[in-house]
């Protein structure tokens, strides 16, 4: 099984890509239409949370693969195996402008092609912050830098086992673009991850996203997703993987939302080929002040 570390759909990938979506609180309607409007269900955007708002958020995936992409592209049938995977995500606004995340999440698979086809096993810990330099967080261009340190918590996978650790501390940067305008939202993500100790040699990762939402009513926006993945690891041929996600957000109140995902990859090389679905669950807590 080889999957893109950050190719894990919902609560995997949010561990490494800081996947998790962003809400603002506000008092009027229009402050809840914002709240939307400023949500991704597979990728991050520009937006901020507002200072001392806190998001606490619950999320789960699954995927599964019947069938790898080889290194000239075509697929081939391989033993099924799955993934699920578990995470909580917290994130603290500390300025209207900066928030600080935390990530822990954990996960269970079945390989049948491994001798020992399951097991589970908490992955690694995240650490970010998400500085909004341009923008007003409700309408137009909003830029952010995202920073973000990973801590070697879980299984590296240096005894063959499918653990969904790096075993090494690692760094992440990423700039955000966000386009928030009427009721479309657009987004572009760039990041790169890359260890900052020994024991990964050169490994590294790099992730391009694109993703456009329409808000059809104060509570639903359904969205599609566009994201391509490079995983760069030493001895082995490079993993590249090109999916698609189409989902949705729905707000039950000001405080509450769920974001729903189905993904499947379209195009790659040395990867297996997953369809995967996710379901997050976010809960606001607290109103912006400004500072």
């Amino acid at each position: 099984m080889r999957v893109c570390r950050f190719y894990l759909p919902g609560a995997a990938a949010a561990a490494l890509l800081s996947l998790a979506t962003i809400a603002i609180a506000g008092e009027s309607s229009d402050a809840a239409v914002s709240v939307l409007e400023s949500t991704m269900v597979g990728m991050d955007d520009a937006t901020t949370t507002g200072a001392s708002v806190s998001e606490l958020q619950f999320a789960f995936a699954y995927s599964e693969a019947r069938r790898t992409f080889q290194d000239d592209g075509t697929t081939a049938e391989i033993p099924e195996n799955s993934l699920r995977t578990g995470t909580v995500f917290y994130t603290y606004g500390l300025t209207p402008r900066l928030d600080l995340s935390l990530l822990a999440f954990g996960i269970h698979y079945r390989d049948e092609d491994e001798p020992d086809p399951t097991g589970r096993e908490f992955g690694d810990l995240f650490a970010d912050v998400k500085w909004r330099f341009c923008g007003d967080g409700v309408r137009g261009i909003q830029l952010a830098y995202r920073p973000g340190l990973l801590i070697p918590f879980g299984e590296d996978d240096d005894g063959g086992d499918q653990a969904p650790g790096m075993g090494s501390w690692a760094a992440r940067q990423a700039l955000i673009a966000t386009l928030l305008q009427r009721n479309w939202m657009l987004d572009l993500e760039i990041s790169v991850l890359f260890p900052i100790d020994d024991r990964s040699g050169q490994d590294r990762l790099h992730n391009v996203s694109f993703g456009a939402g329409y808000q059809i009513s104060k509570t639903v926006k359904p969205l599609i997703e566009l994201q391509y993945v490079h995983d760069v690891l030493d001895g082995e041929p490079d993993g590249k993987v090109l999916a698609v996600t189409a989902g949705a957000t729905v707000n039950a109140t000001n405080s509450i939302r769920l974001d729903l995902g189905l993904r499947r990859g379209v195009w790659g090389r040395n990867v297996d080929q997953r369809l995967a679905g996710s379901v997050n669950l976010s809960f606001t807590f607290g109103r912006p002040r400004e500072s």
